[in-house]
C-alpha cells in the first residue's frame, strides 16, 4: 500500500518540474494550455458567432450551382463554403458561409443574404415572401451590360413587376453606382505620385528616360474578338481603321488564336492573359473595344492589356478617368474622326519617348483583373460578404430596370 506521505512528495516534485519547465517555455514565448484546450484544437471548429449566411438562390448562368467555386477547386462539400479567407477575402469580408442548399438552414427567414444571378431569375421561383425579414438583403448580380441582356427586357416571360419593383435591396454589378461595385478589374495604388503640372512634367520625363526600353515593333494594332455582331459597332470601326493602318483580328472573327479558344475552359489560370503578352511582342497597340456602349462597362480586356507592353486603345461609353490614371490609355472618344485617331497612333508609335510615357503609371499602380473562371474571379463573394457586415442595412431598389438599364447605353457610332 502506497503511503499518503509518499504521494504528497511525488505530486510536489511533479508540480515543481511543471512550474520550472513552464517558466522556461514562457521565457521562450511559448504558451502552455491545459490538455482539454489542446484537445479542442483537433476537433471541428464552431462557426464564429457573427458569421453571415448567403443563399445562392439561382444557379450561375443557369448551370453552376456553386457559382464556379467547385470548378475552381474550392471546397463545396454539402453545397457550401464556410470562411472566405481562402478566396482572398480580408478581415472585413471573410465571415460568411456561401451555400446553394435551400435547406441548409431550417427556415428562409434565417439567411442574411440572397444572391440572384440575372440569368437565373424566374418570377415563378422566388423565396417565400411571407418569411422575408426586414434585415435580409436580396442582391441582384450581373456583369452583363443591359444593352446585351435580352432576359432583362421587361416584357420577357421570366420578368415582371413582381421582381422589378421593390424586390431587391442591392445591385451587384460593374456599374460604379451599384450598392455593391464589382468591376472587371482595378488599379491598386501602391505609391503616391505628383499631380497637376508636376505630373505632366513627370510623364514627359519618364518617357524620355524609358524610350530605349520599348520593344521595336511595326506600326500596327490587334484585337481578340469572337463576337462578330457586337452592339457597339466595333467591327465597323476595326474595318475602317484597317484601311488606314495594319490591324490584325484574332479569335472567332479573325485568325485562329490558340490561347483564346481555351479561355473559358481553363480553371485556376488565365491563358487569355498569357495570350495578350504573346501579342505584345508583335503589336504596339491593343484595341480594347467593348461589345456594348454602356456606362462604366469596362471589361477585363482593358485591364489585361495594362499588364502588357501594349498601349490600350479603348472604345466604350465610360468616363475612363474613374477607372485609370491619365495618360495610361488612348480613348477613341477623344477624337473627332477615325483619321484623327489613326494619325495620333502613328505619331505615338513614331516617337519612342511619347510611346514610353504611356507606361508612367506602372511605378505607382498594380493591375488586378479577374477573368472568368480564374480564382480571383470569385472574390465578388468578398464584396457581398463585406456589404452584409457593413451595417448599412437593406435598402430598396424601387425600379431595377430604370436604375440599371434606362439611359445607360448608347448606340454606335461614337466616331466616324
Amino acid at each position: 500500500m502506497i503511503k499518503p506521505v509518499f504521494v504528497v512528495v511525488i505530486v510536489g516534485l511533479a508540480l515543481v518540474i511543471y512550474l520550472t519547465i513552464g517558466n522556461k517555455l514562457l521565457d521562450l514565448g511559448v504558451t502552455i494550455k491545459p490538455f482539454v484546450q489542446q484537445e479542442a484544437l483537433f476537433s471541428a471548429q464552431e462557426p464564429e458567432p457573427d458569421m453571415k449566411t448567403i443563399l445562392l438562390w439561382t444557379a450561375w448562368y443557369g448551370k453552376w450551382e456553386s457559382w464556379s467555386l467547385s470548378d475552381l477547386g474550392y471546397s463545396w462539400e454539402g453545397n457550401k463554403h464556410t470562411d472566405l479567407r481562402d478566396l482572398g477575402c480580408d478581415e472585413e469580408s471573410y465571415k460568411c458561409t456561401i451555400t446553394s442548399n435551400r435547406s441548409y438552414l431550417e427556415d428562409e427567414s434565417l439567411y442574411d443574404g440572397f444572391l440572384f444571378h440575372q440569368y437565373g431569375i424566374n418570377q415563378m421561383d422566388v423565396p417565400d415572401q411571407s418569411k422575408r425579414k426586414d434585415n435580409q438583403v436580396y442582391m441582384f448580380y450581373t456583369l452583363e451590360a443591359p444593352q446585351a441582356s435580352v432576359i432583362f427586357d421587361p416584357n420577357h416571360l421570366n420578368w415582371s413587376e413582381t421582381i422589378n419593383d421593390n424586390f431587391f435591396n442591392a445591385t451587384m454589378t460593374y456599374h460604379s453606382e451599384s450598392e455593391i461595385f464589382v468591376p472587371f478589374g482595378r488599379l491598386l495604388k501602391k505609391a503616391d505620385h505628383p499631380t497637376g503640372e508636376e505630373l505632366d512634367q513627370f510623364i514627359i520625363k519618364y518617357g524620355k528616360q524609358n524610350a530605349r526600353k520599348m520593344n521595336a515593333r511595326n506600326f500596327s494594332a490587334t484585337i481578340i474578338n469572337s463576337n462578330c455582331a457586337s452592339r457597339s459597332g466595333r467591327e465597323a470601326l476595326i474595318t475602317d481603321m484597317a484601311k488606314l493602318m495594319p490591324v490584325d483580328v484574332y479569335g472567332g472573327c479573325g485568325k485562329p488564336f490558340e490561347e483564346e479558344t481555351s479561355y473559358h475552359l481553363q480553371v485556376g489560370g488565365s491563358p487569355i492573359a498569357r495570350g495578350y503578352k504573346q501579342l505584345s511582342k508583335k503589336y504596339p497597340f491593343y484595341l480594347a473595344f467593348e461589345n456594348t456602349l454602356c456606362e462604366d462597362y469596362v471589361t477585363e480586356r482593358f485591364y489585361i492589356t495594362l499588364g502588357t507592353d501594349m498601349i490600350p486603345v479603348v472604345m466604350n461609353w465610360a468616363n475612363m478617368t474613374k477607372f485609370a490614371p491619365k495618360h495610361s490609355y488612348i480613348d477613341v472618344k477623344d477624337f473627332d474622326t477615325i483619321t484623327d485617331l489613326v494619325s495620333y497612333l502613328q505619331q505615338v508609335h513614331s516617337d519612342p519617348a511619347l510611346y514610353a510615357s504611356y507606361f508612367w503609371w506602372s511605378e505607382f499602380y498594380d493591375v488586378e483583373h479577374a477573368p472568368v473562371f480564374t480564382r480571383l474571379f470569385v472574390q465578388y463573394f468578398c464584396d457581398a460578404c463585406r456589404y452584409l457586415h457593413s451595417g448599412k442595412g437593406p435598402q430598396v431598389v424601387e425600379d431595377l430596370y430604370t436604375q440599371w438599364a434606362v439611359d445607360k447605353c448608347k448606340l454606335p457610332p461614337i466616331i466616324t
